[in-house]
């Protein structure tokens, strides 16, 4: 299965239980800790980032999930 965008990539992520959502965390003080926590795990998706408008989100650990989620595809 071929992906042809990153909202196809979000949400195949989210069904194979790969990603994690954080919700209003500060872009100074807390995504850079909780990308480290979840390193090589899952996938994150920061929304409603402080200090930001509404709908600016933010993806980490796309590429450093140990589990694969494209090799579990196709």
């Amino acid at each position: 299965m071929a992906i042809h965008d990153l909202r196809e990539y979000v949400k195949k992520t989210e069904e194979l239980g790969l990603l994690k959502r954080i919700d209003g965390a500060d872009w100074n003080l807390e995504i850079g800790g909780i990308c480290d926590l979840y390193r090589r795990r899952k996938s994150i998706l920061f929304d409603n980032i402080k200090g930001y408008p509404k709908g600016y989100q933010v993806m980490s650990n796309v590429i450093t999930t140990e589990a694969q989620p494209v090799s579990q595809w196709g």
